[in-house]
């Protein structure tokens, strides 16, 4: 059996627990390891896609949570702010803000190892974001007079 094949199967098998943490079953998934997989579910009203690929850091899931939309006024402000967050999180190598190119959704990605993560914990890491993607829509991590607000969480400890 290959290394490939066994990151497959690692990844089959945190989805299908997260999806029994959720209380689902778990749908049909191809074991075809040259087959890109993604999982797209709703954690606490927002939405994260959790991908893996064989060919790109097989050993590790790929977790996109959509933050939403900037807003249309300030727009070249929030992302400014976005930026200046980037830069805080790269110094730290920690994952990145982007952008969806179909939905223009605000976007935080960030890596998880396959050998380390569990349902519960992916699970948990998914909630403690959702928790900064409502803060973001609420402040787009300005704080007061526009001043920077500084992100809670562990992943946005960092920021200064």
């Amino acid at each position: 059996m290959s290394d490939t094949y066994q990151w497959r199967r690692k990844f089959i098998e945190l989805v299908e627990g997260v999806f029994r943490e959720l209380g689902f079953s778990p749908p049909a998934m191809t074991h075809d390891a040259e087959v890109p997989l993604a999982m797209e579910l709703e954690v606490d009203g927002t939405v994260f896609e959790v991908v893996h690929s064989s060919t790109e850091r097989p050993e590790e899931i790929l977790v996109e949570c959509h933050f939403g939309r900037a807003p249309g006024d300030g727009t070249a402000a929030v992302l400014a702010r976005l930026l200046q967050v980037n830069l805080s999180l790269a110094r730290a190598h920690e994952p990145a803000f982007g952008a969806d190119h179909v939905s223009n959704d605000v976007i935080y990605a960030f890596h998880e190892p396959l050998d380390e993560t569990t349902a519960p914990e992916l699970m948990e890491i998914m909630k403690q974001t959702a928790v900064q993607a409502k803060a973001w829509q609420a402040s787009y991590f300005f704080d007061g007079e526009d001043g920077p607000a500084t992100p809670a969480g562990p992943r946005f400890e960092t920021l200064a």
